[in-house]
């Protein structure tokens, strides 16, 4: 059931690719601006102190050599951290942009389904933002019935908003059990993996 909830996020993830694209272009763009200006700075303290470290004894040179070194190193992943993390601000941005679009309806009532089989069906409660509580309010009985063949479990399924962003919280057991799959979330749990991804695309 996990592999169904993933197979949902793939797809929002999907959808966002083509507009994500552009907006990590440009990043791209502007990461290689950023960057060399930020090895300059680097490299520019580092010579200064390098200067001045020719003027001292052999073992107080390298020292500062091997400071100045670490500090033109800070100063670039310092950057890269946050190009990386402006990166995955514009992809949650454009998350937020497909909750507008023709197909959300579709992928959140898919989501819902998924998360509901994923608690075992049962009594739950379904949290969407007021904006999708029409949306997935009409869809109910289809989730429902959906839910309970997948697991075998009768499911009864109540509806309440909540501030959240695009996507749906489920909760289940009383409240003791929840699945949070709102798109923020599942970007959360997706960005240790994409990480590698955004970086390559935005330093290789």
């Amino acid at each position: 059931m996990v592999d169904n909830v993933d197979k949902i996020t793939s797809k929002i993830l999907e959808d966002a690719e083509a507009k994500s694209a552009e907006i990590i272009e440009q990043a791209r763009a502007e990461s290689r601006g950023k960057l060399e200006a930020s090895r300059r700075k680097g490299e520019a303290a580092r010579d200064r102190l390098v200067s001045d470290a020719e003027k001292t004894s052999d073992q107080t040179r390298k020292k500062i050599v091997a400071e100045s070194n670490i500090k033109a190193r800070t100063i670039i992943l310092e950057s890269k951290e946050r190009l990386i993390n402006l990166a995955f601000d514009q992809a949650e941005s454009e998350l937020e942009k497909i909750a507008a679009g023709k197909g959300y309806a579709g992928v959140l009532t898919a989501l819902t389904r998924d998360t509901c089989v994923e608690l075992g069906g049962g009594e739950l409660e379904v949290i969407v933002r007021s904006a999708d509580e029409k949306t997935v309010s009409k869809a109910v009985k289809t989730i429902e019935k959906e839910v309970k063949a997948a697991t075998g479990v009768d499911t009864k399924i109540s509806v309440s908003t909540a501030a959240i962003g695009p996507g749906v919280i489920v909760k289940g057991g009383g409240g003791k059990f929840e699945i949070d799959s709102t798109f923020k979330n599942r970007l959360e749990l997706l960005r240790p993996s994409l990480r590698l991804k955004v970086a390559e695309a935005l330093f290789s």
